[in-house]
């Protein structure tokens, strides 16, 4: 039961839209979506940070959307590796998790896995009130998703893993900035740490390019096994 291309298509860059236009009343419709891209990206660090050696303390997700990770890395470039992968990590395992939903049983085991690491962050990193709750209402919602039946849970799953894969364009303004303000702190960004610790003289704007393509270019193969 593959999701029409079409509605796929128009899912998914309908919420980039309202990412990009900053609609109050939009931006709530989407709130959730929010929350859970900071998440993907927040681990997506700390994880990233582990797998090269490093320590993963904790993390910190806000209600207004903003959340910050707390890790260790071992070296400049597992530095810049780990900073890349708050932005490519969820786009990477969001574009596995839509290649894999093929029926309702596997859009069940999906949502599942979901939920499950959702709950599994909360008891190992998750350290502040807000990012507790946030994470919480978060599992109970995607575990609600369970309960849908048919091609409506099939379309449920794929464009939840989407938005995962797409997460790098929540906000394209950020994959060009210098500095960021995170919980009323300003830190350098992500394209900023990947440009000032690689080896290489590469430019954090085309570090933003890069990833930009990257996921533009994972979202297009996602499409495959679409119908018209």
């Amino acid at each position: 039961m593959a999701t029409p291309k079409k509605l796929y298509i128009l899912a998914c860059f309908t919420v980039v839209a309202i990412w990009q236009i900053n609609l109050p009343y939009l931006f709530y419709f989407i709130y959730p979506l929010n929350l859970l891209a900071t998440w993907s990206h927040e681990m997506g660090h700390g994880i990233t940070a582990m797998l090269l050696g490093g320590e993963f303390s904790h993390l910190k997700i806000y209600l207004n959307g903003s959340g910050v990770a707390y890790y260790r890395s071992s070296s400049d470039l597992s530095n810049a590796i780990t900073a890349a992968g708050g932005l490519l990590g969820p786009c990477i395992i969001g574009f596995i998790m839509v290649s894999n939903i093929k029926s309702e049983k596997s859009a069940g085991y999906i949502l599942g896995i979901l939920s499950v690491s959702l709950l599994i962050s909360l008891a190992l990193f998750v350290r502040n009130p807000s990012g507790i709750g946030i994470v919480v209402v978060l599992a109970l919602l995607i575990y609600g998703l369970n309960f849908l039946k048919g091609r409506i849970k099939i379309f449920a799953a794929q464009f939840l893993s989407a938005q995962l894969m797409l997460s790098p364009l929540q906000n394209w303004r950020y994959l060009f900035m210098e500095q960021a303000n995170v919980g009323g702190k300003i830190i350098k960004s992500d394209v900023s740490q990947i440009a000032s610790n690689f080896f290489l003289p590469i430019p954090s704007f085309a570090w933003g390019i890069f990833i930009a393509f990257l996921t533009l270019f994972l979202f297009t193969l996602s499409l495959k096994d679409k119908t018209q």
